[in-house]
């Protein structure tokens, strides 16, 4: 549960407020207090690494997390999830709150120099 704003920067050098990188039966999101997640529909079409390379986001430390029911396209469908450490921006996100050029107050923010 997020207590504070979180931020991620994007390859066009902003930041982007609760961003949601999203694909076909899978989503990765941001929270301040965990690390970033990645979590694909059961059962799984494409495997944890394959969508993470697609994306062009570099990491480390990828580990399952949990099972859950999360929601996709409008349904509550049955869920794994993977945790990562991110090492580099993301690819613009399709779902956000807002755009900035950079955070500020109390807030959490994931910054990388440009590639």
């Amino acid at each position: 549960m997020s207590k504070v704003p979180t931020y991620v920067q994007a390859i066009d050098g902003k930041f982007y407020q609760e961003p949601t990188i999203i694909g076909e039966g899978w989503f990765i999101c941001f929270d301040d207090d965990d690390p970033p997640e990645l979590v694909i529909e059961q059962p799984i079409k494409k495997a944890a690494v394959e969508i993470l390379k697609s994306t062009g986001i570099h990491y480390t430390a990828l580990q399952k997390h949990s099972k859950s029911q999360r929601e996709f396209d409008g349904k509550t469908k049955k869920a794994i999830s993977y945790f990562f450490h991110l090492h580099s921006r993301i690819p613009v996100p399709q779902k956000f709150d807002k755009a900035i050029d950079r955070p500020s107050g109390d807030c959490v923010f994931y910054e990388f120099p440009a590639t």
